[in-house]
């Protein structure tokens, strides 16, 4: 079912938009209907010094002569024109962000993806009985712009460690890794590095492999084997990079055996919103969009209130005021 609500809000800002535009084009022009030389106040007849007017006969004394000047001045003043430009700059620019937002569903183009949840490596049950391996479990959080969340772009991923019970804290809606063995992700580049609780660099670099995560998790101390950690890593490593996909399967399928170890995800959290297919002051989705409208929103306001003052100063100087 379609959601009518920001269609009527969009709806709503485009009419504040055009009755800004009305009003601002009628303190800014001079009325067609009166004569340059002046008009009958009663009719509009064109005035020639008469002092009764030759079309409906009335004396010039009573309805006086309407003068281009005269109406300019009686069509609204400046303080009004400025207070209907602000807000129609303002209507302007949730109007192009609504427009904005929409164009770029419409030609899908990237989405700027959070995603968190938790996932858990534990052995399989052997007889519906439980192995003895520990249960490890970590959290993984996306922070990427791209067509999905499983084709990003660009973008970070972070894994987190934790320990048994624990449960971790978000700062700005990513992971707080303070004092929990971590690996980040940059999802462009490729470049990654994994941390100790003690935030100290176990390895870092370019194309992040199994051995690399195996390695960090024995630095973390998981009580799996060697076997174990590769089996464990490739799933990982699955969670982090797209492109690793197939990495349990170099393993072989073999090593899932009744000591081999299987990673189930739970809990995920997922909140997309349209981006650009550009940053914007390296900032994507919505911010990127709202910042681009309202640049553009300012500058159409200045180029409108220079209009604005400058014809106004033009059409009521002395030099134009029997215009």
């Amino acid at each position: 079912m379609m959601a009518f609500g920001p269609i009527v809000i969009l709806a709503l800002c485009a009419l504040s938009v055009w009755m800004g535009i009305a009003a601002v084009l009628r303190v800014c022009r001079v009325p067609r209907a009166v004569e340059p030389g002046g008009s009958c106040g009663r009719c509009g007849y064109a005035y020639t010094h008469w002092t009764r007017c030759p079309e409906c006969g009335s004396e010039v004394s009573t309805v006086g002569i309407a003068t281009p000047w005269l109406m300019f001045r009686h069509r609204g003043s400046m303080p009004g024109a400025l207070f209907a430009l602000t807000l129609m700059a303002f209507a302007m620019a949730f109007l192009l962000t609504g427009l904005t937002v929409g164009l770029c569903q419409f030609a899908g183009w990237n989405q700027h993806t959070r995603q968190s949840g938790m996932s858990t490596l534990q052995p399989p049950p052997i007889n519906g009985r439980p192995q003895p391996l520990p249960q490890v479990s970590f959290l993984v959080h996306r922070e990427v712009v791209g067509p999905s969340v499983n084709s990003p772009t660009r973008g970070e991923v972070v894994l987190v460690l934790l320990p048994k019970g624990a449960t971790l804290a978000m700062t700005a809606d990513r992971p707080d890794t303070t004092g929990a063995f971590h690996i980040l992700h940059d999802v462009k580049d490729g470049q990654f590095v994994t941390r100790s609780d003690a935030g100290e660099t176990i390895r870092e670099g370019k194309g992040i492999q199994i051995e690399d995560v195996a390695d960090w998790l024995e630095r973390a101390g998981v009580a799996f084997d060697e076997e174990e950690r590769r089996v464990a890593a490739a799933q990982i490593l699955q969670e982090i990079d797209s492109s690793h996909a197939g990495a349990l399967a170099v393993i072989g399928p073999g090593n899932l055996g009744p000591r081999g170890v299987v990673l189930a995800s739970r809990g995920f959290s997922t909140r997309s919103i349209p981006s650009l297919p550009f940053a914007v002051v390296g900032l994507t989705g919505m911010t990127g969009i709202t910042i681009v409208t309202s640049v553009a929103s300012a500058v159409i306001y200045i180029v409108a209130l220079w209009w604005v003052v400058t014809r106004r100063r033009r059409l009521m100087s002395p030099e134009r005021s029997g215009a």
